[in-house]
């Protein structure tokens, strides 16, 4: 079966003010119901717009419904320099994807600006998915990006990116971020060395510490977003039904 790779690549981004209500808050679904956000920015055709935001969605709803998170972490130092190489990956089944495209509904949508939102449902034989159609800024900074909720059904995990060129780019990574770290706090193998070298002139201690996990993640979803306009930061907060998931 064919299964689709993302790899992470840290970019930079501008500012934007108010967004639809739905983008900053995910509605809650019944059920085996899938709902996502799809978004562009600096459009100049609406027709491809929506076709390249809907394209994202499901992206996005194929991801909440099953993902593999790969990630792995390491860093050498000799005392002196410290260097470090992260690596994130995404895999998703392309069945997934394609059934999604295959069947889902366009709930509602916004262009404001030189950015467009569209939020998508599957299946489309549901009910649509009410919403509140509102748009509205960003609000006081929420208390989530300090501390993550508690709540015994679900384990939380926070994103945060700043500086980037496109707004939908870094909206995506930010919420690739908070999977990966719902998968932190889930399970994570840490392995330290330290080696001792000694010379004429000198003794040196050399360490390497690395991080890594493999899980498989089902019904994860992004909850709630937040942009601080001072700090030029983007917050992702996800969430992921406990138990559901598999440790690779």
């Amino acid at each position: 079966m064919k299964k689709i790779i993302i790899l992470l690549i840290i970019s930079s981004t501008i500012l934007f003010g108010k967004v639809p209500s739905w983008f900053i808050e995910t509605p809650e679904t019944p059920a085996g119901i899938y709902l996502a956000v799809g978004y562009t920015d600096n459009f100049f055709d609406r027709d491809l717009a929506r076709r390249v935001a809907v394209d994202r969605a499901i992206n996005t709803m194929a991801k909440q419904k099953q993902l593999n998170l790969l990630f792995s972490t390491s860093n050498i130092s000799d005392g002196r320099f410290v260097l470090g190489k992260p690596n994130f990956e995404e895999i998703y089944e392309e069945a997934v994807f394609n059934e999604m495209m295959e069947n889902h509904m366009i709930v509602d949508s916004v262009f404001l600006g030189k950015q467009c939102f569209f939020l998508v449902q599957y299946p489309a034989s549901s009910n649509p998915v009410k919403v509140n159609t509102e748009i509205r800024g960003w609000g006081p900074k929420p208390s989530w990006i300090d501390t993550l909720p508690e709540n015994g059904n679900y384990i939380y995990g926070l994103g945060a990116t700043a500086n980037y060129v496109y707004f939908a780019r870094g909206w995506k990574d930010t919420d690739s971020f908070a999977r990966f770290d719902v998968g932190k706090n889930i399970f994570i193998k840490v392995e330290n060395w330290l080696q001792d070298s000694r010379g004429s002139k000198s003794d040196r201690t050399n360490s390497q510490s690395s991080q890594f996990y493999d899980i498989s993640i089902f019904n994860c979803k992004v909850v709630k977003r937040w942009y601080d306009k001072e700090q030029d930061i983007f917050y992702s907060l996800c969430r992921l039904p406990k138990n559901s998931y598999q440790i690779n």
